[in-house]
């Protein structure tokens, strides 16, 4: 194996932006965008018309009232968080569902994901569907990597075991490489906002919350991803990854949660899941 980072990382192909998505940028980004005509793009895709309804109506994401049709959704959320949305739901299909593993890493994000908006729901200034695009992205590399490397998911449990080490520090010693850069990639070449690219690129990175530079939501993007991952993970008793829990405190520091406020949060994210089913 080529063991240079550089041409490990031109030898993983970053899946295209789906024709879909990019009609429907496109229409968005016009003066005035036609909202029958994105309606129509989006019905034309069954999978995503049922990825949308099915996540602005889950317990966890808390809208009011159900949502029956795209056109609701865009009423309801607007046209830019509706478009965020199905992005993320645009990520399954271009990435693909096989192996098995990958399959289990998919119902893990979507959970993930719908923490994510839950949290982001008690706090000022993130909006729930960046959040939880954000959610389906940080992680989008890591079903990469299980295509290009066979030992992958073996590698993951050996991860678990070194909690003072972080995930992407172990993929890089490992295989030279490692998920949060190409998830970097990916949402730079899908053309996602800026914040969320650079969480994807920074997510492990505990440095995030020491007052560096950078987009201003992205701190606290990367903070509602690790409480979301700890919350599903408690819920399912599932290990953490590497040293993701040591970033906890510092998230919920900077998010201004106390250590009780998060239990009852999480504890009503529990009920939530179990709720959705």
């Amino acid at each position: 194996m080529n063991l240079d980072p550089a041409s490990i990382l031109k030898s993983i192909a970053i899946p295209p932006r789906p024709a879909i998505l990019i009609d429907l940028m496109e229409e968005q980004k016009k003066e005035d965008p036609d909202v029958k005509k994105i309606v129509t793009l989006i019905g034309k895709d069954i999978g995503l018309s049922a990825a949308l309804l099915k996540t602005v109506n889950s317990p966890l994401f808390g809208l009011r009232s159900k949502v029956t049709s795209a056109q609701e959704a865009i009423h309801f959320l607007g046209m830019k968080n509706v478009m965020n949305l199905i992005s993320g739901f645009a990520l399954r299909g271009a990435v693909g569902n096989t192996p098995a593993s990958v399959e289990k890493f998919w119902n893990m994000t979507e959970s993930v994901a719908l923490i994510a908006a839950y949290i982001a729901s008690r706090l000022p200034g993130i909006p729930k569907d960046e959040a939880y695009t954000f959610g389906l992205f940080h992680n989008c590399g890591m079903p990469l990597l299980d295509r290009k490397f066979p030992e992958y998911e073996s590698l993951l449990l050996k991860a678990g075991k070194h909690q003072g080490k972080s995930l992407t520090e172990f993929e890089n010693e490992k295989l030279h490489t490692d998920h949060a850069t190409l998830g970097y990639l990916m949402t730079k070449s899908w053309n996602l906002p800026d914040e969320i690219c650079e969480a994807t690129q920074r997510h492990h990175d505990l440095s995030i919350f020491g007052g560096s530079s950078g987009q201003a939501k992205t701190p606290t993007l990367v903070a509602i991803a690790m409480l979301s991952n700890n919350a599903y993970r408690t819920f399912h008793k599932v290990p953490h990854e590497g040293g993701s829990a040591q970033g906890v405190p510092m998230a919920l520091e900077h998010l201004g949660f106390s250590w009780v406020e998060y239990e009852d949060l999480r504890e009503s994210a529990h009920q939530k899941l179990a709720e959705a089913g």
